[in-house]
């Protein structure tokens, strides 16, 4: 299987001009993007050469992709602002008890006897003692 390789890269300004691609296999093509990542060091050939040569599974490059792109993104001062005021109301919350799900818990959808051993009643927590103390002893 061929794959057609940018002899000048998109991400670095080559197009899609015939004369400026060629044929290589996977195998090929992987080793030009490592040799391109260590001659110039840009993310981008990274994660070619790291998807080619079959490194990274495909779910976690576009993870990464994500991460890399974001590493030198400039935030304004105003959505800067933003994300401060609303950790300041995050801070502000009431923190659920613990095994309940922090969404339900803001919206007021608690179910009855789930979650924390606090919502049950004295027999299911009996339930839960006895049952645990059974399971002890079987080992």
């Amino acid at each position: 299987m061929k794959h057609k390789h940018h002899i000048i890269p998109k991400h670095m300004g080559g197009s899609d001009d015939p004369s400026n691609l060629i044929e290589l296999s996977i195998e090929e093509h992987a080793e030009a993007h490592r040799k391109l990542y260590e001659q110039y060091g840009l993310w981008q050939d990274k994660m070619a050469w790291l998807s080619l040569s079959g490194q990274v599974e495909t779910a976690d490059i576009a993870r990464l992709i994500r991460i890399e792109s974001n590493k030198n993104r400039i935030i304004s001062d105003s959505t800067r602002e933003k994300h401060r005021q609303n950790a300041l109301k995050q801070t502000n919350r009431v923190n659920p008890p613990v095994g309940i799900n922090r969404g339900s818990f803001r919206k007021g959808h608690i179910p009855a006897n789930k979650g924390s051993i606090g919502f049950m009643s004295e027999a299911g927590k009996e339930k839960i003692r006895e049952s645990n103390r059974r399971r002890a002893l079987n080992k």
